[in-house]
């Protein structure tokens, strides 16, 4: 009688633990990402920093501009409440170690990108 109590309550665990699942599945399900959507990727290679559109469909990058900044791009943000991008650069420190460019430290700055939604080009 024990054993089927255990059961009985596992069951029941199981039960509600899915009815409330279910809401959390339907609302992911209803709230897919638009694959058709343009998606920029920055990358930076030095003082290059590089914009590639993304094809979540295919999982394809496509280069579609760059622009050679003063010093090597150190971090970049992305603004969610305005359409611009702010990459940090410095001509010194430890980013320099080792990519064969002598640092040289004199110069450091953000530099602002407006980037267009409908063309997300730098």
């Amino acid at each position: 009688m024990n054993v089927l109590k255990r059961v009985s309550r596992r069951w029941q665990m199981w039960f509600l633990i899915g009815i409330a699942a279910v809401p959390l599945v339907a609302t992911a399900v209803a709230q897919r990402p638009d694959t058709s959507a343009r998606v920029m990727v920055y990358a930076s290679v030095g003082e290059e920093l590089i914009g590639y559109t993304m094809d979540i469909e295919r999982a394809a990058l496509t280069r579609q501009s760059s622009v050679v900044l003063p010093g090597f791009v150190q971090e970049a943000w992305a603004s969610s409440s305005t359409p611009f991008l702010y990459v940090a650069w410095s001509n010194g420190g430890a980013s320099y170690n080792g990519s064969g460019v002598a640092a040289r430290g004199d110069r450091h700055g953000v530099t602002a990108f407006r980037v267009d939604a409908r063309e997300p080009d730098i």
